[in-house]
């Protein structure tokens, strides 16, 4: 089988996989229900889908601006493809995550005292996170009501929202209930197990946070692998139930997102990303993301081709089950490729059509050459370390080496996968700071949110940064993002670094100047 040009890369290595060898991945299982046997896919689509239409065993969810959510069976995605109105389709990547100093800081105390005075009032902000504690005292007005307009737990079945096919959703009034009978009472069962959306949601619209009087929407994102990782469908149904709730109350919207990913080549071109950039212009509303935390991690690698052999060496931990690298090129360029394992072995990667197979010992490294997208004018070679059998990858100082044979443009990048999914040493020898943002910051006509430490009145080395030499200058701003005082679980408070904790002060800050669009 070779590639389908209308799936990308990701998904047409995986469905060339079989389940066995694809099982033993982080990546390329997700969106793959095993009992099942169907994909959940992204997908693009113009014109009219009906359902008498699609495949056997199909089901869709559409979302707007032309994109849509599918439950595909494993031997009808090629079908489902083939449908004239589908323009592209994609497999869901885990997301991961990425106070009155900071307020001040932020220079918002002066707006939210007289003569301003803006308190977030009649404007809602939406926080697609890790959920929330709804008894917590900061999310309760004097009146013992709650700042929580609706709560939608995806990982909850039961009660989905309208044209939304998982999780429950609890309104106003039932969290109302909930706070008068007790924790106990198992009318609102949803928990935020990590604290991080409790934390988010304090910054932005607690009633010591940034807007004090907004009406908070949280989606508490799904965790369908157990393991607490989110999809990326999950997100943009998060993303576009958000901005309908707030469009049918007549209210602006300002959300808040901190999750993000590595999977792509950072230039706003996946679905995701442009679904994420259309969706900006749909209603009143502000888009804020984070830029991610792997501005230091080493996980990201750029160069340039012109005459000579070189040579990127990244480090692969001990004891990881399985790990990914993408190398993004130019169609136009042609390179030798080589790759050297720790203990020495060499095989150079052929240019072919579909997927590669190279074995050192007991690593089996899967390599998929990608073809022309309608996205796309870069090309990706998708590389797949895999265990031959039950245990883990070799560890240790990986090689690869590139050589030009025909070089017009010559720039390349190389991403691993976010650091908060692997351990901390696998990562590149000699990395590249700039393009560390996390997917999807790298959208257009959003606000993108990097970090800087107050005390210090430095940027944080973690914080994720764009590259001005491709035009993707991020972050636009920075927050306070070090040691951020804010709710936690159970009550209290709890203290938290990241570009999760600057992005609900400048949310929250959107929504002290949306005031004005609502009224």
């Amino acid at each position: 089988m070779t590639g389908d040009e209308k799936l990308e890369n990701e998904l047409n290595l995986a469905l060339e996989m079989s389940r066995e060898e694809r099982g033993k991945s982080l990546d390329l299982n997700v969106g793959y229900d095993r009992e099942e046997k169907r994909w959940e896919l992204i997908f693009q689509y113009a014109g009219n889908l009906r359902m008498e239409e699609l495949p056997e065993g199909v089901r869709i969810e559409l979302l707007s601006q032309g994109y849509g959510i599918a439950s595909v069976p494993e031997d009808a995605v090629e079908n489902f493809a083939a449908m004239p109105q589908i323009i592209y389709v994609e497999k869901p990547k885990n997301l991961l995550l990425d106070s009155e100093e900071g307020m001040a800081a932020s220079c918002m105390i002066s707006v939210k005292s007289p003569p301003f005075s803006l308190t977030g009032k009649g404007v809602y902000v939406a926080v697609l996170d890790t959920g929330i504690d709804i008894f917590h005292p900061d999310f309760i007005d004097e009146d013992g009501n709650t700042l929580i307009a609706v709560l939608w737990d995806q990982t909850i079945p039961g009660n989905p929202p309208d044209s939304f096919g998982q999780g429950s959703v609890y309104t106003k009034e039932e969290i109302n209930r909930a706070l008068r009978e007790g924790r106990n009472s198992g009318i609102v069962p949803s928990i935020d197990s990590t604290g991080h959306g409790t934390h988010v949601a304090s910054i932005a619209a607690g009633k010591s946070g940034v807007a004090p009087e907004a009406e908070l929407i949280v989606v508490k994102l799904g965790n369908a692998d157990g393991r607490g990782f989110p999809r990326t469908t999950q997100l943009m149904s998060a993303l576009q139930f958000s901005i309908d709730f707030a469009m049918d109350r007549g209210r602006p919207v300002s959300v808040n997102i901190s999750y993000g990913n590595n999977y792509g080549d950072h230039r706003g071109n996946s679905l995701l990303e442009t679904f994420v950039t259309k969706m900006s212009g749909s209603w009143k509303n502000t888009i804020c993301i984070g830029t991610g935390n792997e501005g230091d991690t080493g996980r990201h690698k750029h160069g340039n081709l012109a005459e000579d052999t070189q040579r990127i060496l990244f480090n692969l931990a001990p004891f990881e089950p399985s790990m990914n690298l993408q190398l993004w090129k130019h169609f136009t360029d042609d390179f030798r490729i080589e790759l050297l394992s720790p203990s020495g072995q060499s095989r150079q990667i052929q240019s072919q059509a579909g997927r590669g197979i190279y074995r050192y010992g007991s690593t089996a490294v899967y390599v998929y050459y990608g073809t022309p997208t309608p996205y796309n004018q870069l090309q990706e070679i998708y590389f797949s370390f895999l265990p031959e059998s039950e245990g883990y990858i070799e560890s240790g100082q990986w090689e690869l080496r590139l050589t030009p044979r025909q070089v017009v443009n010559g720039r390349y990048d190389l991403w691993l996968p976010v650091s908060s999914g692997s351990s901390a040493q696998t990562r590149f020898l000699e990395p590249s700071l700039t393009l560390t943002l996390t997917i999807p910051s790298t959208a257009e006509k959003i606000i993108a949110v990097g970090a800087y430490n107050v005390r210090l009145n430095s940027y944080a080395g973690f914080s994720g940064r764009g590259d001005e030499r491709i035009c993707m200058e991020r972050p636009d701003l920075v927050a306070p993002g070090v040691g951020i005082p804010a709710a936690a679980p159970g009550g209290g408070e709890s203290l938290m670094s990241g570009t999760s904790m600057a992005v609900p002060f400048v949310s929250g800050a959107c929504a002290l100047s949306l005031i004005h669009i609502s009224e």
